[in-house]
């Protein structure tokens, strides 16, 4: 589940077609086994709405955003060996065009 979950932000981190057609396999592959690493070494406790994603629609239809706010908490083996308890508040908006 972990690795979807990777794959998934990577590909939502493609923010135009011009990044797609300039698309660098080696690069692409290096940050999936950065993301692969991170994903591999916490595990999740949350990953919790702060609120209720909020989808709008333009009236002619051409444009949408979506807003979303989460508390994501998760535990990592510290330098030490000790676990660590780690909390980060992410919110981001997506635009999206017709």
């Amino acid at each position: 589940m972990k690795i979807y979950i990777a794959i998934l932000i990577l590909a939502l981190s493609i923010t135009s077609c011009n990044e797609l057609n300039s698309f660098d396999e080696e690069k692409e592959k290096k940050e999936i086994l950065k993301f692969n690493k991170y994903f591999s070494s916490v595990e999740f406790i949350k990953w919790d709405d702060v609120t209720g994603p909020i989808i709008r629609f333009s009236k002619d239809g051409t444009l949408a955003y979506t807003i979303v706010d989460k508390i994501v908490q998760v535990t990592y083996q510290g330098k030490k060996g000790e676990m660590v308890r780690g909390e980060t508040h992410f919110a981001w908006t997506a635009i999206y065009k017709k």
